[in-house]
Order: C-alpha cells, then sequence, then structure tokens
C-alpha cells in the first residue's frame, strides 16, 4: 500500500508533537522492554534521613532529592503506561547517590581544615556539587551578624568577628565536601 509509510509518518509526527510514541506496524523496531528494577526499601527508606542528615550540616541550602528520569518515563503527561521499573530504577539510583553523598559530605564536613579563613571560591563549589544533580544546591547558608542594643542596634565588632568565623568554617566545610564528592 503506498498510503502507509505516509499515513505511519503522519501518525509518528502526531505522537511526537503530544509525547506519546507510535509503535511500528512491523515489529523490526520494537523498543526493548524496560528493565525491571526492584526498589531497595533500604536506599529508599533513608532519603528524609539523609536530607536532614546534610541539612544538620549547616552549610548550604539543601533541597530536594534529583531523580533524573529518562524522557520516554513521563512524556505522557506523567508517568507513562509501562514505565514503572524505570521510573522505580531511576528513584533506587538517586536514593543510593545521595547515601553516598551523605556519608562522603559528613565525613568531609567533620574533616575540613580549620584555616586562617581563606574563604575558598564559595561559588565554584555550589556549583560543583549543584553539577552532581544528586539534591538541589541553592545557596551557601551566610551567618549574618547579629544586630546588638549595647551598639546602637548595629553589630558589634564581636558579633562581626563571630559571623566571619562561622562564615569561614562553612566555606571550609564546603570546599571540603565538594572536593570529597568529586565523581559521584
Amino acid at each position: 500500500m503506498t498510503f502507509k509509510p505516509v499515513f505511519l509518518l503522519a501518525l509518528g509526527a502526531f505522537g511526537a508533537l503530544t509525547g506519546c510514541a507510535v509503535a511500528p506496524v512491523d515489529g523490526a523496531h520494537a523498543p526493548a522492554a524496560p528493565p525491571t528494577v526492584s526498589p531497595d526499601p533500604a536506599a529508599l527508606e533513608h532519603v528524609d534521613a539523609n536530607l536532614a542528615r546534610l541539612r544538620a550540616l549547616d552549610v548550604f541550602e539543601v533541597g530536594q532529592l534529583v531523580v533524573d528520569l529518562p524522557a520516554e518515563a513521563s512524556n505522557c503527561y506523567g508517568p507513562c503506561p509501562g514505565s514503572e521499573p524505570i521510573i522505580a530504577a531511576a528513584k533506587v539510583k538517586a536514593a543510593t547517590r545521595l547515601a553516598a553523598l551523605t556519608e562522603v559530605a559528613v565525613t568531609a564536613a567533620a574533616a575540613a581544615p580549620a584555616s586562617a579563613c581563606a574563604m575558598p571560591a564559595v561559588d565554584d563549589n555550589l556549583a560543583a556539587l549543584q553539577a552532581l544533580r544528586i539534591v538541589g544546591v541553592t545557596s551557601f547558608l551566610e551567618a549574618q551578624p547579629a544586630h546588638n542594643p549595647q551598639c546602637y542596634n548595629l553589630p558589634c565588632a564581636a558579633d562581626i568577628e563571630a559571623a566571619k568565623a562561622t562564615n569561614c568554617a562553612r566555606s571550609e566545610k564546603l570546599a571540603s565536601i565538594a572536593g570529597a564528592a568529586k565523581g559521584l
């Protein structure tokens, strides 16, 4: 039939525009079945605890867990039918990476050197953690000196120095975490 390729082309274009794939008629180019991965309850059950541990470091703002889903799993206005194993595998992978990052970050933050406050490149270290795409990393938690009524409601010199020391320690921890997390 001469209309078959045109019809399939039109149907394929419609599917691409609407986000749903059209299966080939002859079956020769049928996509492989998605891998079946059973979720690891241990990794998935500790996501909230691991996010809380990262937040407790008090170094950078920790957002949500980043789960990288392949486009074919969610092109149908939500999860596509049959993509549940792909989604489960992506969640397990994300939870496992989060657990690894948490362990590395806790260890690195505890071992961060206390230096004469060189204030390592905070923006570069935040960018390195953002590039890992494990959790949302939005900003450095910078301590602000408290306003003190004894200093005309301005920060006293001691308050300014305390904030600088806190920021220095946090930036050292951030640099240590970013360095230790490379390659995760």
